[in-house]
């Protein structure tokens, strides 16, 4: 009966923790989600620097076998600006602005089709 109680207890309590968790991501998550909806260029530029230093942050320490202190933080750096600058700024304009105003503008009436719709448009 008492280890009854006890592996109770540690269940409650995991669950509690758990949806102690749940509550904190799904909180961080909308701030993240409306903040980007409110703020699409900062957001973008932000995420495709922040994904593509940890992207070389990744590669080496896995990949290379260095240990944190021995990361090239330059390199590093030079992955941050590319992030920053090509894949969030000059992909946002070109996927942003680009495609849909110049090169495809039939885009946005295409994608507000029904799945149906898009599957019989013939042009």
């Amino acid at each position: 009966a008492i280890l009854a109680s006890c592996v109770a207890a540690s269940t409650r309590q995991t669950y509690l923790q758990s949806r102690y968790w749940q509550m904190v991501f799904s909180r961080v998550l909308s701030t993240v989600t409306k903040f980007g909806s409110q703020h699409p260029f900062i957001f973008g530029v932000g995420f495709a620097a922040v994904k593509t230093s940890v992207s070389d942050l990744i590669a080496q320490t896995v990949f290379e076998g260095k240990r944190l202190e021995d990361v090239d933080r330059r390199r590093n750096l030079v992955f941050f600006t590319w992030g920053c600058l090509y894949l969030g700024g000059v992909q946002y304009f070109i996927y942003s602005f680009l495609f849909p105003r110049k090169l495809f503008p039939t885009i946005p009436a295409f994608a507000a089709k029904s799945f149906r719709d898009k599957l019989a448009d013939k042009a």
